[in-house]
């Protein structure tokens, strides 16, 4: 710990000058400004907030409060005061021992001389931000799973994770949670898409109604949704803290089970002091450390795995300024007005349908469309379609009519088992390939390669007709007084 806090003393004694007398900073216009810099946020996990701030492990990194009224919501205090702690870090001139019975006093650790010490108009239990990564999805989450598990079982979450449908934008754990080792963020994000799903059901043990656990499950994921929008207001803030209130209200059936003993949890305490720092620091998206962690990963764990593990600081270092090159000339190539039309930003690009060149199955019989596919009434919707594809300006009545009157002389239908929905952002360069932001599956039940069956999967799309004053035809006898038969 004194190494750790000698190293960024070093590092930030600059800022112990200009801090009070300022420095003359240009900025992006070119205009020299004389900027007073402070030390304004400390973005990190648990354990470095507790080596920071020199409390000890299990307390709260930013306010006063006693580990045993951490539990209650209603004890939440702000920000300790700095004075007291500097008053007894400042007795490192006297005895050892008195040095120590001070920061024991005071509930800190006894570090000689913290980074943060000699920074002025620095209050680092006021600079704690929150971490939706670590303290939420890796922290509160987590402890929630592992309490369903132990409530419900293994065998019965699994048997609901697997028998969840398939979503295009949820991952589906076909082995099930229970048994994920070393889940990530994104994993745990991708859980709590259907956590609620998965226990609205449970039958619990002892004859207990498992309303309080629904509640408590939904009052949790709603807090973390709610902490993570990108603007807030006061109605936003206040149904943030309600919905940690109910959910500390209606926790308390994991303790009534005997899933828990407490809910002492400095990560879930530390969920109360999420309005105050919203309102001091703004959005939760301004200090995620999901974006350092994506950065760590971008440009060192995937430009370790890009070397032959042999001199691979060398082969980091190009594949980094490789990488950054590339990057340098898209941005260029995305920004020329010679290569991208003017577009207004948005947030939600244009989707555009999208089959594939060859169906996925050529050749379906009738039958075979009713009897395993569910459309019982393939052939009357078709006639219907080609009716009001000739004639659409014929009302209900007058389509069933020249439908009754059509004959199809095929008996197979080209099938597709799924339809994609494209979006392009229309400043990417040139050349990249579309997103595929969406697909909607009607497969019925059929074998993998090990001979194992797999449930079938028919998603439910809403489909809009545009009005529109121009029609197309398609070849064929148009309906004029006296339907005719025609067929296809």
């Amino acid at each position: 710990m004194n190494i750790f806090h000698a190293c960024l003393k070093f590092i930030l004694r600059p800022l112990e000058k200009a801090r009070v007398e300022g420095e003359l900073m240009k900025s992006g216009d070119g205009l020299v400004c004389h900027c007073f810099l402070i030390l304004a946020t400390y973005i990190v996990d648990y354990p470095e907030q507790v080596l920071v701030t020199l409390v000890k492990t299990g307390e709260c990194p930013v306010c006063d409060i006693s580990w045993a009224d951490m539990g209650d919501i209603n004890n939440t205090h702000r920000p300790q005061d700095i004075n007291p702690v500097l008053d007894a870090l400042n007795k490192i001139g006297s005895r050892a021992q008195t040095f120590v019975n001070a920061c024991k006093d005071i509930g800190i650790k006894a570090i000689p001389i913290p980074f943060w010490q000699d920074l002025p108009f620095v209050n680092i239990y006021s600079f704690i931000t929150p971490d939706i990564l670590h303290q939420l999805y890796q922290g509160v989450i987590k402890h929630l799973i592992l309490w369903l598990i132990a409530l419900c079982g293994h065998t019965e979450i699994n048997a609901c994770s697997r028998c969840l449908p398939m979503n295009h934008y949820i991952h589906h754990f076909m082995k099930g949670i229970s048994g994920l080792l070393c889940v990530t963020g994104t994993e745990h994000d991708q859980i709590c898409h259907f956590l609620l799903g998965i226990v609205h059901d449970i039958q619990l043990s002892s004859g207990y109604h498992n309303g309080r656990l629904i509640q408590a499950v939904q009052n949790l994921l709603d807090f973390v949704y709610l902490a993570r929008y990108p603007i807030h207001t006061t109605h936003t803030l206040d149904q943030l803290k309600d919905a940690l209130i109910k959910f500390h209200s209606n926790a308390t059936v994991f303790i009534d089970l005997d899933i828990c003993s407490y809910l002492n949890l400095p990560k879930l305490h530390f969920c109360s002091h999420y309005r105050y720092l919203i309102e001091y620091f703004g959005t939760t998206d301004n200090y995620n450390t999901e974006y350092t962690e994506r950065l760590h990963i971008d440009l060192a764990k995937d430009a370790y795995r890009a070397t032959n593990f042999h001199d691979e600081i060398s082969q980091m270092t190009t594949w980094v300024h490789q990488k950054e090159h590339d990057q340098h000339i898209q941005s260029i190539m995305t920004c020329s007005p010679l290569l991208r039309i003017s577009d207004p930003p948005c947030f939600i690009y244009q989707r555009f349908p999208y089959l594939s060149k060859f169906p996925s199955i050529s050749a379906v019989s009738m039958k075979t469309l009713e009897e395993n596919y569910g459309a019982t009434f393939f052939q009357a919707a078709l006639c219907c379609f080609i009716a009001q594809y000739q004639n659409p300006v014929l009302n209900l009545q007058q389509i069933e009519k020249v439908a009754s009157t059509i004959h199809l002389h095929f008996f197979k239908v080209l099938v597709y088992h799924f339809l994609k929905f494209q979006s392009h952002s229309p400043y990417d360069i040139l050349g990249t390939p579309p997103l595929i932001v969406d697909s909607i599956y009607a497969k019925p039940i059929y074998k993998d390669k090990k001979n194992n069956e797999v449930s079938g999967r028919f998603d439910v799309a809403l489909v809009h007709f545009r009005n529109t004053k121009e029609y197309t035809t398609i070849e064929g006898n148009i309906f004029n007084q006296q339907p005719t038969s025609t067929f296809y």
